[in-house]
């Protein structure tokens, strides 16, 4: 088990890189996120950024959404 910080600040990219199965850093970020036990932490601005990225498709962007929630 990896040990994080208690609290990561997250960056779009991370975020566009999971949701985009294409992208190089994919992987990665998949098995980050299902490791980590860390408090993600992210700003309205990256939010923002993701949505525009991803605006080539809305189920994708509602899923993203979705998870926000969480």
């Amino acid at each position: 088990m990896t040990a994080y910080y208690s609290s990561i600040l997250v960056d779009s990219g991370i975020m566009v890189a999971f949701y985009n199965r294409p992208d190089r850093y994919h992987q990665q970020v998949v098995q980050f996120f299902s490791t980590s036990t860390s408090q993600l932490v992210t700003t309205v601005c990256c939010v923002t950024e993701v949505m525009w990225l991803l605006a080539a498709n809305i189920r994708v962007q509602n899923q993203f959404l979705s998870a926000l929630e969480n």
